[in-house]
This record gives structure tokens, C-alpha cells and sequence, in this order.
């Protein structure tokens, strides 16, 4: 199957380069499409297929956090940072 490196980094990229996930898309793709080339439409078919079927483990995840702990995700997923700790 052919794609090009433009598209390579994006697919690396939708997961902050987590290799097991990476990996997981890619071979979604690869069992999913009958072309050798792969398309954009393709990558973005097979991520919502990966994050529909990964929605139960994400949920299972979170139901088991705090109330605190999960304050502290949804500010983080608002507003990114490089480190919870005060700089000097």
C-alpha cells in the first residue's frame, strides 16, 4: 500500500506518536481498504472506527478517578501545559 510521508506523520501524529495505537490504526487501514493507495477519507474512516471501539476501555479509565482527578483532565484538556508543577 502506498500513502505519502505528509500522511505517514499525520497518522503518527493523531496519537502523540503512543505506539500502540499507532500501530492499531495503521493495521485498521490495512485490513479495511481494498485500494493500494491509501486516501485521507481512508485514515479518517479507520480513526473513528479505532475511537468507537476504544470508547468503552477511555470510559473504564475515567468511571474509576476521582472527582478531583477528573477536574484535573478536563482543565488539562482545555488549557495544555508543559508541567503541573509552578516554575522557580
Amino acid at each position: 500500500m502506498r500513502c505519502t510521508l505528509d500522511m505517514v506523520d499525520n497518522i503518527i501524529s493523531l496519537f502523540h506518536e503512543h505506539p500502540y495505537y499507532t500501530q492499531k490504526l495503521a493495521y485498521l487501514i490495512y485490513i479495511t481498504v481494498e485500494s493500494n493507495i491509501i486516501v485521507w477519507q481512508h485514515v479518517k474512516d479507520a480513526y473513528k472506527f479505532l475511537l468507537d471501539n476504544e470508547r468503552p476501555v477511555f470510559e473504564g479509565y475515567i468511571s474509576g478517578l476521582s472527582v478531583e482527578q477528573k477536574k484535573l483532565l478536563k482543565a488539562l484538556s482545555v488549557d495544555e501545559t508543559a508541567s503541573l508543577y509552578p516554575v522557580g
